[in-house]
């Protein structure tokens, strides 16, 4: 049936301004208290991950997108996919609103006509992102970029895992006075010969990752030394073990997390007086040497909080002790630990000091109130928030495995391990588990994005045992941790390993960690 002209579709009858807070909300942008759909529940379960998406719908909703400003605030650039032969569509697609027309060119001319269509949107640009896997047209980019002024730039991310660039000049030479949050991969020298190549200045996090590369000491110290506010750092599979570190001092640091082979000497060169938090994930042996070379230096003297993220846990109790009279002041620890090395550390902040003048027993970590434990034996557990409680230091906050507890104000201990009584006569919380890592490179689907999905004839037969799935996207690569419960009737690391392995075609990294078992 053909439409009537005089009577145009309700959809297209909505108002701009109502159509446009629609997509604000849709893209998960805030929505202001005086926008007209602000409360309204029927909208809660929309999702416009792709905004060209919504530009394809009809005309008007494309010229209401493009000039709703919030939904081109973050532009992701990936470089060189559209020369990659596992690519299936060209690089920048879901930029199409910009664009007057599509253009086939896959080399220079493709990406000048892409800065010419959001040139002109730069100076309102909150966020950029550079994924890069060809030399030529990164070249380009940063050639556009070498003299623009971005006075809104908050953050920055460029990622160049296959090291196909070197750069060779500053960018955003005309200012960005608000870049305040940095995510580079080690191969991107962020620091030439004369000097830094970007704005570092306001930089208050930083986020460096390796690919299982190696940086050297002396570039990281000249990082740290160009970022003077810098608050948060995050190196990730970063290895700095070849050589010491000079003296390095980041008096502003606050949060640092570690995944990956950094080497004592980073810790025994670095020096945070204000650090607060601390992140381990994956030490693996060299975790005895880390925590003996943080309580011997002293440098985190402010620690309040410290997470181990780490399923071979193998930490003398010697040099345990010695890092918990180190931080004296911690007050969160969070651990990913099987359950033999949870049991371990409940087993010595049970020690404390007795004080026979006054018949008081001070405990490990006296201000410690909250407690997030991956996998636990009820039992020692259970002890441990016995001794606080005799101690007078009970703890205040726990989380178990998706379930938590708060201590009234008026509780004096015993409330929480009835509460542990409880959630202990439901099951075990002992959650050790078959960890399986696989990784394989990245694809796109139709619309631009990473796509990986696993053949439900391999994820049914894993649910049954306590399977759970999280896929975390890389530029490098899909990883996939199967975490996977372990009956006692069967055996599933053939299972999954066969099975998986089927689904992902070329596998470039297999890691598999057994967790032990209660």
């Amino acid at each position: 049936m053909e439409s009537n002209p005089n009577h145009p579709p309700c959809i297209d009858r909505i108002p701009a301004e109502l159509l446009s807070s629609i997509f604000e909300f849709g893209a998960g942008n805030v929505i202001p208290s005086c926008h007209p759909i602000a409360g309204r529940r029927l909208l809660e379960n929309l999702d416009f991950s792709s905004r060209s998406a919504v530009c394809l719908v009809s005309r008007r909703f494309r010229e209401v997108a493009v000039h709703t400003s919030t939904l081109w605030t973050s532009i992701v650039i990936p470089v060189g996919h559209h020369r990659s032969k596992k690519c299936q569509v060209p690089s920048l697609d879901y930029l199409r609103p910009f664009l007057q027309s599509y253009c086939e060119d896959a080399g220079e001319a493709y990406v000048e006509q892409i800065f010419e269509h959001i040139g002109p949107h730069m100076v309102r640009l909150t966020a950029m992102s550079f994924e890069i896997e060809d030399q030529v047209s990164a070249v380009v980019i940063f050639d556009h970029l070498r003299n623009v002024s971005v006075p809104a730039l908050e953050h920055l991310q460029i990622e160049d895992p296959s090291r196909a660039f070197r750069p060779k000049h500053r960018i955003f030479a005309g200012g960005a006075p608000r870049l305040v949050s940095l995510t580079v991969t080690v191969s991107y020298d962020i620091i030439g010969k004369r000097g830094p190549r970007l704005p570092l200045g306001a930089i208050t996090e930083f986020t460096i990752r390796g690919y299982s590369l190696y940086i050297h000491p002396l570039a990281f110290s000249g990082m740290m030394a160009a970022m003077p506010s810098i608050h948060t750092l995050t190196l990730d599979d970063i290895g700095l073990r070849d050589s010491p570190l000079l003296p390095t001092k980041v008096p502003l640091l606050t949060t640092l997390s570690l995944r990956g082979d950094v080497g004592t000497l980073f810790f025994r060169d670095l020096h945070a007086p204000m650090l607060h938090s601390l992140s381990l994930f994956h030490p693996g042996d060299e975790l005895p040497d880390i925590l003996r070379a943080i309580s011997t230096m002293a440098n985190f003297p402010s620690l309040e909080s410290f997470a181990l993220h780490e399923p071979r846990y193998n930490a003398p109790t010697t040099i345990l002790s010695d890092f918990i009279r180190s931080t004296p002041v911690l007050t969160d620890l969070h651990l990913t630990l099987d359950s033999a090395g949870t049991n371990s550390i409940l087993e010595v902040l049970q020690t404390g000091e007795d004080h026979r003048h006054d018949q008081d027993v001070s405990p490990s970590w006296p201000r410690l109130k909250t407690m997030i434990l991956g996998s636990v034996a009820s039992a020692d557990l259970r002890r441990f928030l016995l001794f606080r409680v005799d101690c007078g230091h009970p703890i205040q906050n726990l989380i178990l495995d998706m379930k938590s507890y708060r201590l009234p104000k008026d509780g004096d201990g015993m409330e929480m391990v009835a509460w542990l009584d409880v959630v202990s006569s439901e099951g075990s919380l002992v959650c050790d588990s078959l960890e399986i890592i696989f990784s394989t490179r990245v694809r796109y689907n139709p619309c631009g994005h990473y796509q990986w999905v696993i053949s439900p004839t391999v994820r049914d037969p894993l649910k049954r045992y306590g399977y759970k799935d999280n896929i975390a996207y890389r530029p490098a690569g899909v990883f996939i941790r199967y975490h996977v419960g372990m009956a006692p009737e069967c055996t599933l690391l053939p299972l999954a390993i066969g099975a998986v392995l089927g689904s992902l075609p070329n596998p470039s990294r297999l890691e598999v960690r057994w967790w032990s078992l209660e």
